[in-house]
């Protein structure tokens, strides 16, 4: 069975993903005693979601899709992914190479070999980073298949997420000290392993959260733990020294996976109750879904014209201007994608579809 509502559920992690690219640059801009500085703050730090969502989205339409198969061809399985990822990622990444070459007034040759060591890591452009953890998420994945097999693998995936991503995360803090660590799967491990929980008990019984008393008591975890995440924000940027205090990367730490995860899970609930009742918004929305990967490799190129070209000559409506980044973010690069879409090769090459 097909979960359409899936659609939905992308396009509020890429209208996420957009809010923290929108309210970023007012964040990095504003001084702090701006009145709508907490704002911007709240807006971008409640929208932390939107990359682990995704994650947890890839895991889990991979499990639903393959898990229990007696048979896969893994040939076609990473010739596939070759094609609709890793081919629109080296083309993007040399498209905003080349951005920010001539943005900088540098020269290619000059720069060419950061262009490869960028490659490694999705430095690019800020964005491409989720292109490099997906494709280690590919490399990944064939273990986290074949041991879901065990019984007690299987019915301890969101345990096991949790441990490894504690381990991960002492790890790195008292041994490796990795400085890209938000390249790394690693990073993620919790939202993988929780998407394949999920992945496997929606092909099971149809359903993430069925009782109405667990989704009551999910959707207060998740608004807890985003209060408890954006006022870590507000602690680490209004009050310098909370930064130095030992316990604070454990509330980070907690509060960031915590809230990540659940909400993730949330939305699930979420976007079913909404492809079936939301009526012309739904539509919309699935609009957007469909659209989300062009929207995702595009909407920073959009934002980088809307703030070189149009808002630099307008400084006195930065607020008016940081809305319209937002909006010609989403609707002109949604609008791109629709028409790439309409060409085949075009359609291969930029946005990976078959």
């Amino acid at each position: 069975m097909k979960l359409d509502y899936l659609d939905v559920f992308r396009s509020i992690a890429i209208l996420a993903v957009i809010m923290i690219h929108t309210t970023g640059y007012a964040v990095g801009a504003l001084p702090k005693e701006d009145s709508l500085y907490p704002l911007y703050l709240i807006l971008n730090s409640a929208s932390h979601f939107s990359v682990p969502a995704f994650l947890f989205l890839s895991s889990l339409v991979h499990f639903y899709n393959y898990d229990g198969r007696t048979s896969i061809q893994w040939g076609t399985f990473y010739l596939k992914r070759i094609l609709t990822v890793v081919v629109p990622y080296v083309v993007w990444s040399i498209i905003y190479f080349l951005l920010v070459t001539y943005n900088n007034g540098s020269s290619v040759e000059e720069r060419l070999p950061d262009f490869f060591k960028n490659l490694l890591y999705g430095s690019n452009y800020t964005h491409l980073y989720f292109l490099v953890i997906m494709i280690q998420f590919f490399v990944l994945f064939p273990f986290m298949l074949w041991i879901a097999r065990y019984k007690w693998v299987r019915s301890n995936l969101i345990l096991i997420g949790i441990l490894l991503q504690v381990a991960f995360y002492l790890g790195n803090y008292y041994e490796f000290h990795m400085t890209k660590i938000g390249t790394f799967v690693g990073s993620y491990f919790i939202y993988l392993f929780v998407g394949a929980y999920a992945g496997i008990r929606l092909q099971k019984t149809g359903s993430l959260v069925e009782k109405r008393h667990r989704k009551v008591i999910l959707y207060i975890l998740v608004i807890v733990l985003g209060a408890a995440h954006v006022t870590h924000v507000f602690l680490i940027t209004y009050y310098p020294h909370y930064i130095g205090l030992p316990y604070r990367s454990w509330i980070n730490f907690v509060t960031v996976y915590g809230f990540c995860a659940l909400c993730s899970i949330a939305l699930i609930p979420i976007s079913a109750w909404l492809f079936k009742n939301g009526g012309v918004i739904a539509n919309w929305l699935k609009g957007i879904g469909i659209a989300s990967f062009g929207i995702y490799l595009v909407h920073p190129l959009v934002l980088f014209i809307w703030r070189n070209k149009i808002m630099s000559n307008f400084p006195n409506y930065f607020h008016l201007f940081v809305l319209g980044s937002g909006l010609a973010a989403l609707f002109v690069s949604w609008l791109f994608a629709v028409l790439v879409r309409k060409s085949r090769l075009s359609s291969k090459v930029l946005l990976g579809e078959r």
